[in-house]
């Protein structure tokens, strides 16, 4: 397979990002960060950099501590599970560089403009909150039609977006499997896409396989094939979340990543391997007398596996994380791009008051033949202890309903806010026998006195049952594959 003259080796890669020049970092959270290109760019140590993402976490904290950023634009950092970013914190708190802070709907409409070559974006203003005056991202906009005021925001360009991807052909055509968060749209906001990948195949197979979300090979500047890239954040199907490693490199100063890959290789592989055939092996030696010759249901198999996840969740830990890879902001996400998208998600507002009520519009895309049943909800974000929601209605109506395969379903859910608080908002939509996801999402302030309603435990039980058999099956048929 001869290679296109795209593809470089890790060190030409980082040559290519010039100091006093702005970056995007792709991935999401602990999922797929360009771990590998940002240390060997570090080495390097760069100077006066303007770093641009939707959130800076990890990798913020990455280039923070080589001090080689003059100017932050992100939503939020934080360090997930692991609590606050110190760098970044301590950064704010000493007012030692220029931070703008974004809502997320913000800066995606900022970058959606630059990667369709727009002066700006125009969407629904943030209404009750402080933060367009604070950081001044955006402008009120008087439509001329309607006469409504909306916000209007500037595009944004990107100099170098760094971006860990799955797969890339020979041609240099780039596959994200999983969740791609806000790669695609970055990718068209940046004037350059430098990309390590953890595997290349024939432009045959991801032409015959389309299992993930492409990027053209026109927009990639440079490729390098690195294994294990993003370590320690995630790349599936190659590998899992060491958290185990990121825990114990958190504790330390200074930060180092990946310290634990060599231990952990087989554990971060093999994690992501358990499948149907393994629950049914075990209940067959464990469970069912020899005498017995009947089959294993699927029943018992998710009984089995439920079983499995309240276990791991106290006594294995390893076990737990690949549970942990599922939760948290963008749930499930990968699960979209084999079989349903959520599209043109839609709020009726960004703030309320406690008793009104939030709507959530938009469509459900099927992407495959069969017909899927699924039932929809919503799944909020936020530091507020309550986090609660009253779901008031559903269309389509009803607690299941049907997707008629390679079809467009809209839906619409409204609810009413119970708690004051500052949300992030997603649409969900729970797939019978594959698990949940989630849309893009957005922002919601809500104000007011808290509403006291009686707590459903039986409802809290069932709910809670249902949502942890969805993981299991999840990873236990990884349906991701399967398509």
């Amino acid at each position: 397979m001869k290679l296109s003259s795209k593809f470089k080796s890790l060190n030409t890669l980082t040559t290519l990002i010039k100091n006093n020049t702005s970056i995007g970092i792709g991935g999401h959270h602990f999922a797929r960060l360009p771990i590998s290109l940002i240390n060997k760019l570090l080495e390097k140590n760069p100077k006066n950099l303007e770093f641009i993402s939707w959130s800076g976490g990890l990798a913020l904290e990455l280039f923070l501590q080589k001090n080689a950023i003059k100017k932050i634009q992100i939503c939020f950092s934080s360090l997930d599970i692991f609590g606050l970013a110190p760098l970044f914190r301590k950064t704010c708190e000493n007012k030692s560089i220029e931070v703008i802070d974004w809502s997320a709907l913000g800066l995606i409409k900022a970058l959606r403009a630059g990667q369709q070559n727009l002066d700006s974006e125009i969407f629904q203003y943030p209404w009750g909150s402080d933060l367009p005056n604070k950081t001044n991202y955006c402008k009120k906009f008087k439509d001329p039609i309607s006469k409504n005021n909306f916000a209007i925001v500037p595009s944004l360009k990107i100099d170098n977006f760094l971006l860990h991807a799955s797969r890339a052909d020979e041609d240099g055509n780039i596959e994200i499997l999983g969740p791609r968060a806000l790669d695609t749209i970055m990718a068209g906001a940046s004037k350059q896409v430098i990309v390590t990948v953890d595997e290349v195949v024939s432009r045959d197979v991801l032409a015959r396989e389309k299992k993930g979300s492409l990027i053209s090979k026109n927009f990639v500047k440079a490729i390098a094939h690195v294994p294990y890239g993003a370590y320690p954040t995630s790349s599936v199907p190659y590998y899992i979340t060491d958290y185990e490693d990121l825990k114990n490199a958190f504790l330390k100063t200074p930060l180092k990543i990946g310290t634990s890959f060599k231990k952990n290789r087989q554990f971060i592989t093999k994690s992501n391997k358990l499948n149907s055939k393994y629950f049914k092996n075990y209940l067959s030696k464990n469970y069912r007398n020899s005498k017995n010759k009947e089959k294993v249901t699927s029943d018992e198999i998710m009984a089995f596996a439920l079983a499995t996840v309240m276990v791991v969740g106290v006594f294995g830990p390893h076990v737990a994380t690949m549970i942990q890879t599922a939760e948290g902001h963008g749930v499930q996400a990968q699960l979209q791009s084999r079989f349903i998208r959520i599209e043109d998600e839609t709020f009726n507002r960004q703030s309320l008051q406690t008793g009104e009520v939030l709507t959530l519009s938009g469509a459900f895309v099927s992407l495959i033949d069969s017909d899927m049943r699924a039932w929809s909800s919503i799944f909020s974000e936020s530091t507020n202890a309550g986090n609660r929601w009253e779901i008031l209605a559903r269309d389509p109506p009803g607690n299941v309903f049907d997707i008629p395969g390679n079809d467009v379903v809209d839906y619409e859910i409204s609810a009413r806010a119970l708690e004051p608080g500052v949300y992030h908002v997603h649409t969900q939509l729970n797939i019978e026998h594959v698990g949940p996801g989630l849309g893009p999402g957005q922002t919601v302030v809500v104000e007011g006195e808290p509403i006291l309603k009686p707590i459903p435990y039986t409802n809290i039980a069932y709910q809670s049952i249902i949502i942890a058999v969805g993981y299991v099956i999840t990873f236990a048929t990884r349906p991701w594959q399967v398509i």
